[in-house]
C-alpha cells in the first residue's frame, strides 16, 4: 500500500513541477513539496516554508472475497499558504493557487490511469476545496481509487490436493489420486502415501 503512495507522490510532483506560484509577501514560491502521511515535525501549526505542499494518505482499502482485485483509496491533500488578502482580482490569491494546483493534478490523474505499473485507477476522482479555510492556509483534497491484484491464498500440497485433486492423469496413472472428499467417501488420497 505504501508503494502506491510513493508512486502517486512521484507522479503528482512531476505533474505540478513547472507550475509557478508567486506571492507578494514571499515572492516566487518554492517548488511544491510532497509528504507521505503528514508534514514532518512536531509543530501543531505548519510553517510557511512547508508550503505549497501535497500530502498523500491511504484512507482505506477493500478486499472483496469474490473478486481478484483489491481497491485502495488514496487521499491527496493540497495545501497553500498565502497572506495576501487581494491582488485586485475577484478571487483570493490563496484560493486561486489552491484551485490551480488541484486542476493540474486532476487533469494529470485523468490522463494516466495506470500508476507504477501495478495499480489502475478506477471510479471517479472526487474532492474539492475544504468548506472552511484557516487563513492564511488553504486546503483541498482529491480522492482516487486504484485496483490492486490481491495476494492469492497459498495452500500446502495436501490442501491443494484435497481441494483440486492431484491434477493431470486418470485412475490408470500411477500418480493419480482422488480428492479427499470424493462423493462416495471411499478413497482418501492422503492415506495412499
Amino acid at each position: 500500500m505504501i508503494e502506491l503512495l510513493f508512486a502517486l507522490r512521484e507522479y503528482c510532483l512531476g505533474a505540478v513541477r513547472d507550475l509557478s506560484l508567486e506571492s507578494k509577501d514571499r515572492g516566487e514560491l518554492p517548488a511544491i513539496k510532497g509528504y507521505i502521511g503528514e508534514i514532518p515535525g512536531e509543530l501543531e501549526t505548519p510553517r510557511a516554508s512547508d508550503f505549497p505542499l501535497l500530502i498523500f494518505r491511504l484512507s482505506g482499502f477493500e478486499d472483496p472475497e469474490d473478486k481478484p482485485l483489491s481497491v485502495l483509496t488514496a487521499r491527496i491533500i493540497v495545501g497553500v499558504y498565502c497572506q495576501e488578502e487581494s491582488n485586485d482580482d475577484k478571487c483570493s490569491p490563496g484560493y486561486h493557487d489552491l484551485l490551480n494546483i488541484m486542476q493540474r493534478l486532476r487533469q494529470a490523474l485523468q490522463r494516466q490511469k495506470q500508476m507504477g505499473g501495478r495499480w489502475r485507477r478506477v471510479g471517479k476522482i472526487d474532492g474539492g476545496p475544504f468548506d472552511y479555510q484557516r487563513y492564511p492556509y488553504w486546503f483541498g483534497d482529491l480522492i482516487v481509487q486504484y485496483d490492486e491484484r490481491q495476494t492469492t491464498e497459498e495452500l500446502s500440497v495436501e490442501e491443494e490436493i484435497d481441494t483440486y485433486g492431484s491434477a493431470y492423469g486418470n485412475d490408470q496413472t500411477d500418480s493419480w489420486r482422488y480428492p479427499a472428499d470424493t462423493p462416495d467417501r471411499t478413497d482418501d488420497e492422503r492415506s495412499a502415501f
